[in-house]
């Protein structure tokens, strides 16, 4: 859930309080979205596999 919410909230959390970290996740949102989409992805096969 937090590599969803970081994807999710960079861009808003950047134009809010702009300093190092916030454009830093901002930059590296796309990483924290395919994050967010593995670990689905194995939860997924997760469940499957039972």
């Amino acid at each position: 859930m937090v590599p969803f919410l970081a994807a999710f909230l960079a861009s808003p959390t950047a134009t809010l309080a702009s300093n190092n970290f916030t454009r830093r996740l901002l930059r590296e949102r796309r990483y924290a979205g395919l994050s967010f989409a593995f670990s689905m992805l194995v939860h997924l096969a997760a469940i499957f596999s039972c």
